[in-house]
């Protein structure tokens, strides 16, 4: 049934697992009200299971026809950015093979609803209905509709030509804010207050860092450990890192409106280089 990509497991084992006929199948997800859709998260079966592809390289990823891009991959997990607003997000088979999904999360925000009652919402899932979260548990009450955060005030330790901390919120990972090589290195910025809001409890911080070759692999592996996230001076913790040293994720789960990303105190000269940085929260009012 669809509904097994959706029932909160990530054993990715075929019996737990959503799957198609061999054909060039598809699987969607939707929502009762739009969404902005940052992340998309996808568990597909371990590599040996016997229940389909355990990649995602013939099969198409959209929120409401938007395509999503591979962000990182590992270990049958892939995440997508998305950055895109919908009722859907759609897996679609592009060859006649078998289908199977174990797990699909999204990280994102509730838009606002056009009416007060909208609050709690029906989550629909293909031909069934299902009742729980869309959202990655970062967010703990994912049926108060909010507006995503923005950062703004944005700083920096130095700059380098044609960069600025600005090209670390603009929504790309081909431009990048960069400071000089330095000890201690940092970018910071504030999380923007709207009319009756006191603060913010940020659950998680993503960030996108350069795309590396290969040969790079070791001295990005380096710099993720070198990598500290702060909330208002209270430490994040790395949950994860990505795809060949391109970003990584960090649970934070704290109140407050400053974020702050530098390199840690290990007295090397390196640069801090921010291609986007993603801020997962919700107001306090």
């Amino acid at each position: 049934r669809c509904r097994k990509a959706l029932d909160g497991s990530v054993a990715q084992v075929c019996a737990r697992c959503a799957r198609t006929r061999v054909e060039r199948g598809w699987w969607q997800g939707r929502t009762s009200q739009r969404v902005l859709v940052k992340f998309v998260r996808i568990f597909l079966p371990n590599a040996g299971s016997g229940c389909g592809p355990n990649d995602l390289e013939r099969a198409l990823v959209t929120v409401s026809g938007t395509e999503c891009t591979p962000f990182e991959s590992g270990r049958s997990v892939y995440i997508l950015f998305c950055n895109a607003t919908g009722q859907g997000v759609t897996i679609r088979n592009l060859h006649a093979s078998e289908l199977t999904i174990c797990e699909v999360q999204a990280m994102g925000a509730y838009l606002e609803p056009e009416h007060p009652e909208h609050h709690h919402k029906r989550i629909r899932k293909g031909r069934g209905h299902h009742h729980r979260k869309v959202f990655s548990p970062h967010w703990p009450n994912p049926h108060r509709p909010h507006r995503r955060p923005i950062l703004v005030r944005c700083s920096q330790s130095s700059s380098v030509p044609d960069s600025h901390c600005r090209l670390a919120t603009d929504g790309s990972r081909k431009r990048c804010a960069k400071t000089a090589a330095e000890r201690g290195a940092w970018w910071q910025a504030g999380l923007h207050h709207p009319r009756g809001i006191k603060s913010h409890r940020v659950g998680a911080v993503v960030l996108a860092l350069e795309q590396t070759l290969s040969r790079r692999v070791l001295q990005s592996a380096k710099a993720l450990k070198r990598l500290r996230v702060t909330v208002n001076n209270q430490p994040c913790r790395m949950h994860s890192t990505h795809h060949r040293g391109s970003g990584a994720e960090f649970e934070c789960n704290k109140i407050g409106d400053l974020i702050r990303v530098s390199n840690g105190p290990d007295g090397s000269m390196a640069p801090l280089v921010l291609c986007e940085v993603l801020v997962l929260a919700w107001p306090i009012q």
